[in-house]
Order: structure tokens, then C-alpha cells, then sequence
């Protein structure tokens, strides 16, 4: 029983603080909060402009998907050209 009439108690702080310098903290925070809501609203409205294009390009027959890319045919031209450089080898 000693121990316990040594101890202290701990006194208790005065964990509140005046209404001056709680103000501007929930200013900021309030502010940050609005900047939020601007920023996500404005996503929202680019990611929904982004799928409406890509949508458009999928019906519109312009959407990349599935595509091959097809070779360009060589004119004579052209062949001739590779040749005089020695590209080709026509006996080959």
C-alpha cells in the first residue's frame, strides 16, 4: 500500500485550446477540402469526356483494336532505288 500513496497522479493539461487558434486550422482544412472537391469534380469530368471519345472511336470504326498493319507495296521505283544502292540482291 505504500507504492500506491507514493505515486502521483498525473495531473490532467488543459487539452483545450482557445476558439483564436483552433480558427484557423479549420479554415485550412476547410479550404483543402474545397480544393479537393474542385480537383475531383474536375477529373470526373475529364475521365467522363475520355470515355465518351472512346466510346465515339469504337462505334465510329476508328479504335485501333484488332488491326493489322498492312505492308506497303514496293513499286519498281522503289526497287530499282534499293538495287542501284545495293540493297537488294535480285539474283538472290
Amino acid at each position: 500500500m505504500e507504492n500506491e500513496e507514493n505515486k502521483e497522479e498525473p495531473k490532467e493539461e488543459n487539452v483545450e485550446e482557445s476558439p483564436k487558434s483552433v480558427a484557423p486550422i479549420v479554415d485550412d482544412a476547410l479550404k483543402a477540402a474545397a480544393e479537393i472537391k474542385t480537383a475531383t469534380e474536375a477529373l470526373k469530368t475529364e475521365n467522363d469526356r475520355k470515355e465518351a471519345l472512346m466510346a465515339r472511336e469504337a462505334l465510329g470504326g476508328k479504335s485501333s483494336a484488332g488491326e493489322t498493319k498492312q505492308k506497303k507495296e514496293e513499286t519498281t521505283e522503289e526497287l530499282a532505288e534499293r538495287f542501284d544502292k545495293g540493297e537488294v540482291d535480285l539474283l538472290a
